[in-house]
């Protein structure tokens, strides 16, 4: 079955129709989103691409409930995120939606271990299974013998191998990441990258990915061109 066929017959994780944004600016109004519309699917792995300042990471943070859009709508597990109020969609986003920053953005004061089992503590479970849970992933993100270290001891790629384990360790329907490996060194990019095919392959992962790295734009099974406030999905 081709991959147009797989889509026509599931749901998309992630839905937005018809998003528009606008900033206040110098001179008005500044649109950044023109009427946008884009639609994800279970198992895929998506790029987005586009220059800077073309507002992938405004797309991206109102698709993950972090902005809202000043029209339009966007549909996460059948939901219209924006017709909940805030405490439903907090928990709507702990439970659907990951997210990988450029930066780790991890808490401080927390272990490497404590800060990936945040999201599975959010969520109610018992401590002895969040730490079970968190011990997994870190295992399998190579950071077992890290486990107990805070984020200053760790390298950068290190730190944001931990904040991917944070990302996805509840096991959400998609991983909203921003220019994740926008930051690393080019021997930890690749880890990075490694790891996030890693995660699409074998547990089925959903990705999207706003990225300028040429190498992790060229693996998305869709790449979306961000210009001018609209996306066109390239074809090869």
């Amino acid at each position: 079955m081709s991959d147009g066929k797989k889509r026509e017959q599931s749901a998309a994780v992630v839905l937005g129709e018809e998003l528009y944004k606008s900033f206040p600016s110098g001179e008005g109004e500044l649109e950044v989103l023109k009427g946008l519309s884009i639609s994800i699917y279970p198992g895929e792995l998506v790029t987005l691409v586009g220059p800077s300042g073309s507002g992938k990471s405004t797309l991206l943070h109102i698709l993950g409930m972090l902005d809202r859009p000043t029209r339009g709508r966007v549909v996460i597990g059948g939901e219209e995120v924006w017709k909940l109020n805030d405490v439903e969609r907090s928990a709507l986003r702990n439970r659907r939606v990951g997210f990988v920053f450029q930066f780790h953005h991890l808490l401080p004061e927390f272990t490497a271990r404590e800060n990936t089992m945040m999201p599975l503590m959010i969520k109610g479970l018992p401590r002895k299974e969040a730490e079970e849970r968190a011990d997994e992933m870190l295992a399998l993100l190579g950071l077992d013998k890290r486990a107990d270290h805070y984020p200053s001891q760790l390298s950068g790629g290190e730190a944001q191998r931990a904040a991917v384990g944070r990302a996805v360790v509840g096991e959400p329907d998609v991983v909203l990441a921003d220019e994740p490996s926008g930051n690393l060194d080019t021997a930890s990019k690749e880890m990075l990258h490694q790891l996030i095919f890693r995660l699409n392959r074998e547990m089925g992962m959903t990705f999207l990915i706003a990225t300028h790295n040429e190498e992790l734009a060229a693996k998305g099974e869709r790449i979306f061109q961000l210009s001018e406030g609209v996306v066109y999905e390239e074809v090869d």
